[in-house]
């Protein structure tokens, strides 16, 4: 709906200091370690909560030598918003750093195929329980603003992009 979407902020540096603070995410992970990635790679791909919530192991793939994750909806249980949708998005330095790449090989040596393989759908969402839990982690930091949810980190995201000077079409 265009309402919400116009309701919707990106976060401030403040914001994001306090979200990304490895410490604090990884205490949060040590029950689920989406609750360490997701954060992280929202902010670093702009991807929405869903898309990242139905990542494959088989999502990661290399273009040109740089490590990418692609966007889509080739597998029964995954889908995107619309056709512009499906995209592939190369991987921020600091996700390889932070080692997400060996996560990803963990969750495949476990024989899982989904990237977060704890994560269970409710009314076909994966990002339920993630959604939840983001609304507790970021009110429990300070950041009690309802127009500032995971979805900012994808206005926050084409901000920087806009900022960069990007052109709209590649954003879109």
């Amino acid at each position: 709906t265009g309402s919400a979407k116009e309701a919707r902020l990106s976060f401030d540096r403040h914001d994001l200091v306090a979200l990304l603070d490895h410490e604090s995410l990884r205490k949060e992970a040590r029950k689920h370690p989406w609750r360490y990635w997701l954060p992280l790679l929202g902010r670093t791909t702009g991807a929405r909560l869903e898309e990242l919530c139905q990542l494959r192991v088989d999502n990661f793939t290399e273009q040109q030598g740089i490590p990418c994750i692609r966007i889509d909806d080739s597998r029964e249980d995954q889908s995107l918003k619309n056709a512009n949708s499906r995209r592939v998005i190369p991987l921020h330095l600091s996700l390889i750093e932070h080692g997400l790449l060996q996560y990803a090989e963990s969750v495949r040596a476990n024989g899982a195929d989904r990237l977060f393989p704890e994560l269970d759908a409710v009314r076909g969402k994966l990002g339920h329980a993630p959604s939840k839990w983001f609304s507790r982690y970021k009110t429990k930091l300070g950041i009690t603003d309802p127009r500032k949810t995971f979805h900012s980190f994808r206005h926050t995201f084409i901000d920087d992009l806009r900022d960069a000077g990007v052109q709209d079409s590649l954003i879109k």
